[in-house]
Formats: C-alpha cells, structure tokens, sequence
C-alpha cells in the first residue's frame, strides 16, 4: 500500500498567504468518547474556521480553559483535519496502480466524513479540498478498468450529513450522471439522488467532459483570504 501526497491523489490547494507565526498559544481539543487529546496552535485553528474562532473566545468556558470537547467526532476524521491545518495536505492510502473496490469504498467514506467534519467547523479551505481529493478518488478505476463503486450506502451517508445545495451532493450527483454502472449499489442511495442525477443530465451536453476535468472550481466555496490555484 503506497502512501501518496495529495499533490498526487487529492489535489489540495495551498494557501497564497504569509506564513502564519504560530505562537505559544494551544487550545486543546479532545475526540470522541474516549477524549482523545489533541495540541494545536490557536492561531492555525481559527484561520479558516467560523466554529473555533467563536469556540475560543474569551466569553466562552471553552475559551477560558483553552479545552474543545468534540464527543460526536472520530479520531480518524481528525487526525486528516490536522494533517490539513499543519501540512495542508490530505494523505490518502490508496494503491493507484491496483486499486481495490473496497480499499476505494472506505476511502470515499472518510472522505465524506471529512467533508462533513469540514462544514461542522465552517473551514471552507478543508471542504474544497476534500472535494478536490473526491475528485481524483473517482478518477481510479480497477482491474476492469472500470469506475470504482463509490456505493449507495456512501452516498446515503453524504446526503444525511449535509444540507440540500451542498458541492458534496452535488459532486455524487454529477458522478453518477457520468460514470453510473448496472453493477453499482444504487437501490441503496437516497431519492434525492435519483432527482439531482435527472437534472445533471439535463443540463449537460453529452460530448462534454466531467466538471472536474475543466471547471473544478464549481465544486468550491472559496473565501476571500484564501487564493484557489485553479484560478491563479
């Protein structure tokens, strides 16, 4: 299994912006049931994230204390949100050259849940390149050279964490408009699904390549502090 940087696999964008002096200033954020403790530094926490900024001021018992519980959340989903606040990468542990249906299947889970995570914690930046890193998961395809099944069950899941217009339900919609086989999970995915497929397939001209491949940008939220790379 070859661990790959998202250069390669899921296309982060790195911010234009100075360097951040981090500081000696950590808040401590402790994960799932079990409290897993984390150490960040405030000030890389806060930068694109509504949720923290609000969570860390000084009015807040959380704030005071310099402490974040965040008990509904999984260390799996968090320890990628740290590699994206210190490295602005998101590593994903996918054999590219032999992809396995199910190795891909529980990537696109995580990713997902990363995703969800992201709107969680309002970190526009970390959502685009989740989307970006879906984007190039969905390019793989296995020993048939087929598109890897993101399964229904996947898609169920994305459509339960986020609300109607979100770019990730977008970016299913638009999948399964393209790439959608007789051997996919679809009696598993949502309805709403079924609709949003319709209408991507009415909106498209059929010699056209997928978004991804000539306006990924339509899949991103984007913030004023951050520049994308694709529009650079």
């Amino acid at each position: 299994m070859s661990k790959r940087a998202a250069e390669d696999v899921c296309d982060p964008r790195a911010p234009k912006r100075m360097a951040l002096s981090l500081g000696p200033d950590l808040i401590t954020i402790k994960v799932g049931t079990q409290q897993q403790s984390y150490c960040i530094h405030s000030q890389l926490l806060c930068a694109d994230s509504q949720f923290f900024r609000s969570a860390t001021k000084k009015e807040w018992k959380e704030g005071q204390n310099r402490e974040i519980a965040l008990p509904e959340d999984t260390t799996e989903v968090f320890d990628i949100y740290i590699q994206w606040l210190y490295q602005k990468k998101i590593l994903c542990q996918i054999d590219d050259s032999n992809p396995v249906d199910k190795e891909v299947s529980d990537q696109y889970r995580l990713l997902i849940d990363v995703f969800i995570f992201g709107d969680k914690v309002q970190d526009i930046p970390l959502k685009d390149a989740t989307i970006n890193a879906l984007c190039n998961l969905s390019d793989l395809r296995n020993e048939k050279n087929l598109c890897i099944d993101p399964t229904g069950v996947n898609v169920t899941r994305a459509y339960r964490g986020t609300m109607p217009g979100s770019p990730l339900r977008k970016f299913f919609a638009t999948l399964y408009s393209w790439f959608t086989l007789p051997s996919w999970s679809t009696k598993e995915c949502p309805v709403e699904l079924k609709d949003a497929v319709l209408v991507a397939l009415l909106s498209r001209r059929v010699a056209t390549p997928p978004w991804w491949q000539w306006q990924p940008c339509s899949m991103h939220e984007h913030i004023e502090s951050y520049i994308c790379p694709v529009e650079d």
